[in-house]
């Protein structure tokens, strides 16, 4: 269970932060090295408006009706918990990443100019991990260091118009060793101090950083060999498709579907084998549920933009 939602889960967001601040600067050109204008930061602000902050809404508008304790709240402290709660996530609490990314995406051209200006990389990279690591994650809430620092190192490669699948498949021996190796070692180190003490460490921090920086060349070289080995792709861009859902989403369902599972088994305490089993389920489950929500979704025009952010063509 900690391999699976824990090691194989802890660099989705940052993976996430580094692919959105490089395809948000691709369109750069290179040669004349010039892209921010306030024409196009406009346009690509609005779009993004729709796309991010109208279903950051939306969803925290979900949490506040089915979560039971919210319902005695007022008004305004419901609207102010929609922004986080008592310096965490807000109602729903896997939205903190739209909030961080929207915020990010504002600042977008200071990232432009400075990036420009300084060409830095990993070193400034790694500062901001460590400074997140012992600072208290972030700088003020909706500006985490995670997210500064990888959509900084996506920014950079976005900018600069870097052919990262090139690079690294070219180096896919080195990036995919160094990947497995980190994750045996951040297995054994969990195991040997359990894995809350671990993650709270100066040693487990620094090593939990190692290991997310392995985790986006060895994701990217991974799947640019599946993209190319697979002859049918659709049902890869269908569960691309029903991604987002599921982000949103998983943590408003998943409780309770354990919950009806614990219910089911009706034990004061379960087993390994019955944990297991019930975690299996329960994440089947969720997924499920979450990918029929996405299919209703889409069949509406008003639900697919509010609730998806996309406009339907």
């Amino acid at each position: 269970i900690t391999f699976f939602s824990i090691v194989l889960t802890d660099a989705a967001v940052p993976t996430f932060f580094f692919f959105f601040g490089f395809l948000y600067f691709y369109k750069a050109v290179p040669e004349t090295m010039h892209w921010f204008s306030w024409g196009g930061y406009l346009q690509k602000t609005r779009r993004k408006t729709i796309s991010l902050l109208v279903p950051y809404i939306m969803w925290n508008l979900v949490a506040i009706a089915i979560e039971p304790n919210c319902w005695d709240k007022p008004i305004p402290e419901l609207l102010v918990g929609m922004w986080g709660v008592d310096g965490q996530g807000p109602w729903n609490g896997p939205l903190w990443f739209l909030r961080d990314l929207y915020i990010l995406m504002v600042l977008a051209p200071v990232f432009e100019y400075i990036v420009r200006k300084t060409r830095f990389t990993l070193p400034v990279i790694f500062l901001c991990l460590i400074a997140g690591n012992f600072a208290g994650d972030r700088i003020v809430r909706g500006l985490s260091y995670v997210g500064i620092a990888y959509f900084s190192f996506g920014a950079y490669c976005g900018i600069f118009h870097k052919e990262i699948i090139v690079f690294l498949r070219q180096k896919k021996s080195a990036f995919l060793s160094l990947y497995f190796l980190l994750m045996i070692g951040r297995m054994a180190t969990m195991h040997m101090g359990g894995s809350i003490a671990v993650l709270t460490t100066t040693i487990g921090k620094l090593e939990a950083q190692l290991y997310i920086l392995s985790c986006i060349p060895a994701w990217v070289i991974i799947a640019s060999f599946i993209g190319e080995r697979t002859r049918n792709m659709g049902v890869w861009k269908w569960l691309a498709g029903s991604s987002f859902t599921i982000y949103v989403m998983h943590r408003l369902i998943n409780s309770k579907i354990s919950a009806v599972g614990l219910l089911i088994l009706n034990k004061p305490e379960i087993s390994g084998l019955e944990a297991v089993t019930l975690y299996s389920i329960t994440i089947t489950l969720t997924v499920s549920v979450c990918i029929c929500a996405c299919w209703l979704l889409k069949k509406n025009m008003i639900t697919n933009l509010l609730f998806l952010g996309k406009r339907k063509r």
